[in-house]
């Protein structure tokens, strides 16, 4: 998404000059301490969704497991792959501006090749790479290197994503 909503109703934008995507329709407040997600719900404007990756229908939910290869396509970066390298990881700290959060129970993925995430890249779906089985949702990205240089990038568990938005998945 581009640029980060503030309030219910603010128009949301897509990337490469999409124009209006959506509409915010509701939002996970930050706190100074013990977040587990950074995240807002948009109901789609006239767009055209596809819910489909490499051609399978995408299976929302799921928990990550350690080492596992997952992908994202991102508005800065485009399609890029990760590895799972930590789960339920605690203190993870972020800046917001001058502000830092902190935030626990967070999805830490290294990259494989060059980087993974970049700036304008928050808000991609995280998704599993499983040639014997349907693409699943595991998270939601938020967080990732100022440079690029390589460091992990940090993503919300897809099932608190739902909880604090209160999403059926």
């Amino acid at each position: 998404m581009g640029g980060t909503p503030s309030a219910i109703g603010t128009p949301v934008y897509g990337a490469q000059g999409q124009g209006e995507v959506g509409r915010v329709e509701v939002i996970e407040p930050l706190s100074w301490e013990g977040n587990l997600v950074d995240a807002a719900a948009v109901a789609a404007g006239n767009i055209r969704v596809d819910p489909t990756v490499r051609g399978h229908p995408v299976i929302s939910g799921g928990p990550p497991t350690l080492g596992q290869e997952v992908e994202k396509r991102g508005a800065s970066t485009g399609r890029t792959a990760g590895v799972v390298s930590a789960i339920e990881l605690d203190g993870v700290t972020v800046s917001y501006g001058t502000s830092r959060l902190v935030f626990d129970d967070q999805i830490e993925i290294d990259t494989i090749e060059g980087v993974f995430s970049g700036q304008g890249d928050s808000g991609s779906a995280i998704i599993t790479v499983e040639s014997d089985a349907p693409p699943r949702v595991i998270g939601l990205l938020f967080a990732g290197p100022v440079w690029d240089d390589g460091t992990p990038s940090y993503a919300n568990p897809i099932a608190s994503v739902f909880a604090a938005l209160g999403i059926d998945g």
